[in-house]
């Protein structure tokens, strides 16, 4: 319980930041809807609130946000912000409490983690090193190929020998695998919040981390990685793993 509360608070922080940047586009999502529907996102795996519900939520968030728009003309792009919202800030840290509360829950989400601040760190480094050619120069002019291949080279031996120690019977394809998808998907979400910035002609997503930008800038590849390594968990890994 009060691993989800810390999910839902930092869920609502980052939402804050997201919150920030949606409206710099115009889009005028509502506030008060994204706060309170990412909130119940991250705690239904707590509550135990069925999945097939979820939708029923989304839809009730895409009605109260169009109900609550003060420019009609913006009612749709608000709404759809919102749900974004939701889904872009919420989802991520309620996979990471469903996660927590699987079979060697608190391996699995220590995996997740240190799997993709060391791929970030090796990119980093990588990059400023030996970084010649660019990866997405329109969406984060520093990063490079080279350091995209360092950070995945760094977070399969790492992802080896972590998942080694809870997962001892998974085989060598699956346990590199499981290591790929999650830093791949890490690497997309952090150019995808670069994006999100550059649209909307910001350097950080917020002031929350002095000299570090802000919390959403922390996590934005946690955002992608998380719901990747549940789905490897649900599909591939979950019958090697034991309490």
């Amino acid at each position: 319980m009060v691993f989800g509360a810390l999910a839902a608070l930092l869920a609502t922080l980052v939402a804050r930041e997201y919150l920030d940047l949606a409206n710099k586009y115009g889009l005028a999502p509502h506030d008060l809807a994204t706060y309170t529907f990412v909130v119940l996102a991250v705690i239904w795996p707590v509550l135990a609130i069925p999945v097939p519900y979820v939708p029923l939520l989304m839809m009730l968030v895409l009605v109260l946000s169009m109900r609550a728009a003060r420019d009609l003309a913006k009612s749709m792009s608000g709404a759809a912000s919102t749900v974004l919202g939701v889904l872009y800030t919420g989802l991520p840290f309620a996979l990471l409490v469903a996660l927590r509360g699987s079979p060697r829950g608190q391996a699995l989400v220590l995996y997740v983690l240190v799997l993709t601040w060391v791929g970030d760190t090796a990119a980093y480094y990588a990059g400023r090193s030996m970084g010649r050619h660019k990866l997405a120069p329109r969406v984060s002019p520093g990063k490079t190929w080279e350091g995209a291949v360092a950070s995945l080279l760094a977070a399969m031996v790492l992802g080896y020998f972590l998942l080694e120690r809870f997962a001892p019977g998974a085989p060598l394809w699956l346990n590199l695998l499981t290591a790929v998808l999650v830093n791949v998907a890490g690497q997309i979400g952090d150019l995808a919040e670069s994006a999100l910035k550059r649209g909307a002609g910001v350097k950080d997503s917020g002031s929350l981390l002095p000299g570090h930008g802000g919390l959403l800038d922390r996590v934005d590849a946690l955002l992608f990685a998380i719901p990747v390594m549940w789905y490897d968990v649900e599909i591939l890994l979950h019958s090697y793993l034991s309490p």
